[in-house]
């Protein structure tokens, strides 16, 4: 299998792509901060996910299910295309992220569709129509799940944290990461554009998958596997669905570090960050919930 394409290469053992870890538990927390070089010192009790211990069976079940689906649907003959690998996962993670405002926070009660000053307070998204006629979601809420946030909507735990933690412990210095700004910033400015969604990348990349075609492929199967319950007990337990971005994030986070030998990480990291910014926006109601019946002879 290949990365690159990730097939077997004549390489010296220490340019192939690492191996996926061999557990999936959670990782190391984000960095604290962007602007420092390496993750703090954490303390004994800093948890490391936004779970508590008693799910980890069912987190653990979740991301490496997640993973492996991931290596294996999206596999050819020739092996496996990382930048669509890349893509892929990027795009589930960021449209995980409108799917859990939706389903935790507007269908509880938690959050309203609203205008861009109610936005500001945490409590509402916006609404708004591209001149493709599509529908689009923005605010603060929204991109918490993304990125550190302040304000009524911050939280411990963002898909940044995890995707620059591993880029950073690859020896990527914080200044040499991706502008996360920049990125949020293309993501807006080009909605309802044909540019909206296709994340920039070196000419040479040329991923077999849009975000969005990943996201209408692949949600279905995802969100099956995501919704499992899992672990020991008469019923077994499973993520809410606020916290499947992480889980999201903790398997992109893993894809990004099996597929280095092949792709320069800021690179993949750019590649996975930009496709999670473009699916955060989308309509969540326009995506395939289920897979499509088997064909019947």
């Amino acid at each position: 299998m290949v990365f690159g394409w990730l097939k077997k290469k004549t390489k010296k053992a220490a340019d192939k792509p690492s191996a996926a870890p061999t557990s999936s538990a959670a990782p190391p927390p984000p960095p604290a901060a962007q602007a420092q070089p390496t993750p703090p010192p954490l303390a004994a009790s800093r948890p490391r996910a936004p779970w508590g211990p008693e799910d980890d069976i069912a987190a653990n079940q979740a991301i490496g299910g997640l993973r492996n689906f991931l290596l294996s649907a999206l596999k050819t003959e020739r092996g496996i295309q990382a930048e669509t690998l890349l893509v892929a996962a990027g795009a589930l993670t960021g449209y995980s992220a409108i799917h859990a405002v939706f389903e935790a926070y507007l269908k509880r009660g938690r959050a309203q569709i609203g205008d861009a000053e109610a936005a500001s307070t945490g409590n509402a998204i916006v609404e708004v129509k591209g001149k493709d006629g599509q529908t689009y979601y923005l605010g603060d809420l929204i991109n918490s799940f993304l990125a550190a946030s302040a304000g009524p909507v911050s939280r411990p735990f963002f898909v940044w944290g995890y995707l620059a933690g591993i880029a950073i412990n690859s020896g990527v210095l914080a200044a040499e990461l991706p502008d996360l700004n920049e990125m949020f910033k293309h993501a807006a400015s080009t909605v309802g554009s044909p540019e909206f969604g296709i994340p920039r990348m070196p000419p040479n990349l040329k991923p077999m998958l849009t975000p969005r075609q990943a996201v209408d492929r692949l949600w279905p199967a995802v969100r099956t596997g995501l919704a499992r319950i899992e672990g020991p007990g008469p019923g077994g337990r499973g993520i809410d669905v606020e916290h499947w971005p992480i889980l999201c994030a903790i398997a992109a986070q893993q894809l990004i570090n099996q597929t280095k030998g092949v792709m320069d990480v800021k690179v993949a990291l750019r590649l996975v960050m930009e496709s999670a910014i473009f699916m955060s926006k989308i309509d969540p109601r326009s995506v395939p919930q289920e897979p499509a019946p088997a064909a019947t002879s």
